[in-house]
C-alpha cells in the first residue's frame, strides 16, 4: 500500500508542477523503487482505475516490466478520491 500511495502522490505532484504540454517523467529510483516494482505498482494503479495513460512494456517468461512510459499519465476522478481518502485516514 505504501508504494502505491507514494507513486500516486508523485504523479499528482508532477502533474501539479507541470509547466508545459509535455508529459511528466517519473523516475523509479527517485521513488526508492526498482523498475520492476515501479511497473507493478503502476499496473496495479491502472487496474484499479486510479490512473490512466501509462504504457508498460514487458518481456521475458515472467512478463517483467522492462520499460515504463508515463508521459501521458493522468489521475482519474477515482484516483483523486482515493488520495483524498488517504489524507483523511479513511
Amino acid at each position: 500500500m505504501q508504494a502505491k500511495e507514494t507513486v500516486l502522490r508523485a504523479i499528482a505532484r508532477e502533474l501539479q508542477n507541470k509547466k508545459s504540454s509535455q508529459g511528466i517523467d517519473l523516475n523509479a529510483r527517485a521513488l526508492g523503487l526498482t523498475l520492476h516494482e515501479f511497473g507493478l505498482v503502476l499496473e496495479e494503479l491502472l487496474q484499479e482505475n486510479l490512473i490512466s495513460g501509462v504504457d508498460i512494456i514487458k518481456a521475458g517468461q515472467c512478463a517483467r516490466p522492462v520499460e515504463v512510459y508515463t508521459g501521458r499519465v493522468k489521475i482519474t476522478p477515482r484516483g483523486r478520491r482515493w488520495l483524498e481518502g488517504q489524507e483523511t485516514g479513511q
